[in-house]
């Protein structure tokens, strides 16, 4: 019986993840600041003003939210972008900063025509990212959510006590 419950979950996920019409568009690709940005929207022409707009903020070495878009209902809409140097994206080395990272990411959607609100949603050093961009532009935000978010809020003593109980020789 268990087999059975374990091909049948692999097979739902399976079907979900082929069946997202997020998973099934193709990126899309808009210059800001000069440099090419690869994206995806899903539902904006649905999208009634005032209503919030899902904005999906990944981890250092990018990835996907993909595999989720497919519980939303067709009434939400959003946006899943590639920072520079990631994937598609063009690298941009006068990128340095933090504060740049959100500030390309708010020219990004002015560009594309996309207005607040912004339901920000981060995972890992993401949740930095969103964090900050809820502090530079909080007219904007109507809320965060954090997917495992990477926290520089640690003081020292609370990083060596984080790498002592996790046995990591790099902290949090």
């Amino acid at each position: 019986m268990k087999t059975i419950n374990k091909i049948t979950l692999v097979l739902l996920i399976f079907f979900i993840a082929e069946n997202s019409i997020f998973a099934q568009q193709e990126s899309k690709l808009a210059i800001v600041d000069g440099k090419k940005m690869s994206y995806k929207t899903f539902n904006l022409e649905k999208r009634k003003d005032g209503e919030p707009v899902l904005v999906f903020e990944t981890g250092l070495g990018g990835g996907t939210f993909d595999p989720l878009l497919g519980f939303f209902p067709n009434t939400v809409s959003g946006i899943q972008y590639e920072r520079n140097g990631i994937g598609q994206s063009e690298q941009d080395i006068n990128v340095s900063s933090d504060a740049q990272v959100v500030e390309r990411l708010h020219s990004l959607l002015q560009s594309l025509g996309i207005k607040a609100p912004y339901l920000l949603v981060g995972h890992s050093i993401g949740g930095a990212y969103i964090r900050l961009f809820a502090a530079k532009y909080p007219d904007e935000v109507c809320g965060l959510v954090f997917s495992d978010p990477t926290d520089f809020m640690l003081t020292a003593a609370e990083n060596k006590e984080a790498k002592l109980k996790s046995k990591s020789g790099t902290g949090y």
